[in-house]
């Protein structure tokens, strides 16, 4: 070191601060993309349990008011947690995290075939139900046409149905299934003679 001049000394040991410096920036420009990585898979992670919330959230609204908007409502929430998973699955995860997500993924594909299950048996409760009542309807208005006893059991089982259909108790079902009992041979009874 001794035999190098003034100039060449000064030099390097610019050079070497430059070379360290450069270090220094390359560990933070990695530190800062590992940092950005993990704040979206957060980010990612908590867009996952926002849609889950909302997604459960609409369900619960097209179970009370059965609006058709809620499905729409519902399929959105499910497709933004696909693609919150999809980002999260690109994100540098060990194996245990990369399970965690497989698993989400999944129970998010069950939950999605569990409610269109559930909107078409809706929808099919509906139909059945619109068909009964209309049959219902007749069968009432024939009996009340007959009048008497059979009009008055088949009233009572009525009213034991509607109120085991506000409450849906065991009670309520065993005197709707007792007024049943009574009604039937006076219903039959009558039918036969029509």
């Amino acid at each position: 070191m001794k035999n190098l001049g003034f100039a060449l000394k000064i030099g390097g040991g610019f050079a070497l601060l430059l070379a360290l410096c450069a270090l220094v920036a390359l560990a933070g420009f990695n530190g800062c993309r590992q940092i950005t990585t993990t704040i979206g898979g957060m980010t990612s992670a908590k867009d996952i349990t926002i849609s889950s919330l909302e997604s459960r959230r609409e369900e619960k609204n097209f179970i009370l008011r059965g609006d058709p908007s809620y499905i729409d409502s519902v399929s959105a929430a499910v497709k933004r947690l696909d693609g919150s998973v999809a980002i999260l699955r690109a994100a540098p995860l060990d194996a245990s995290q990369k399970k965690l997500v497989e698993s989400i993924s999944q129970a998010n594909r069950a939950y999605q075939s569990a409610f269109t299950t559930y909107v078409q048996t809706a929808g099919d409760v509906s139909t059945a139900a619109t068909a009964w009542k209309g049959l219902g309807d007749q069968v009432a208005a024939d009996v009340v046409q007959a009048g008497g006893e059979t009009e008055r059991r088949f009233m009572l089982l009525q009213l034991a149905g509607v109120y085991f259909l506000k409450d849906r108790t065991d009670a309520r079902l065993k005197d709707f299934h007792d007024a049943a009992a009574v009604a039937a041979p006076l219903v039959d009874r009558w039918a036969a003679g029509r």
